[in-house]
């Protein structure tokens, strides 16, 4: 007598059931979902949001080598003019020259005060100009930036 060949037991889906059958499993249908275009950013405050545009820069001008030289003389002198400051004499930026002659300003490299920090000196002799040291009725010394 030959055996019997032995059947395979059924694959089991590992899905119990309750009521005693097993669910036949189903195989998800790919699905394609449109991607929507743009940054995916969510306004709160109304539509969506706009694409900007930015814009090309300029093309640089040609500038000529006569202004060029003037542009660099320019530079020059106001830096001369800047730098002309004497040794120990206090500077005043910013500043103008008030009716009664005083000159109200923001001084800077002086011992007694903080630099930036806003003053009035008392009247000096003169009318102030700017790269000037002036001096006042006292004889404090300033230099007009």
């Amino acid at each position: 007598p030959k055996a019997a060949p032995a059947t395979p037991a059924p694959k089991s889906s590992g899905t119990l059931s309750i009521f005693g059958k097993t669910a036949p499993k189903k195989k998800a249908a790919p699905v394609d979902t449109p991607v929507p275009k743009g940054s995916g950013t969510l306004s709160l405050f109304g539509g969506p949001k706009k694409a900007t545009v930015k814009k090309a820069a300029p093309a640089a001008k040609k500038v000529s080598p006569v202004a060029k030289k003037a542009a660099v003389k320019k530079a020059v002198k106001k830096a001369a003019k800047k730098a002309a400051a004497p040794a120990g004499v206090p500077v005043l930026s910013r500043w103008k020259q008030n009716a009664d002659g005083s000159v109200t300003g923001f001084i800077s490299k002086s011992p007694n005060f903080r630099d930036n920090t806003k003053i009035t000196t008392s009247p000096i002799k003169g009318k102030g100009a700017a790269g000037s040291v002036v001096q006042t009725g006292s004889g404090s010394k300033y230099y007009l930036n």
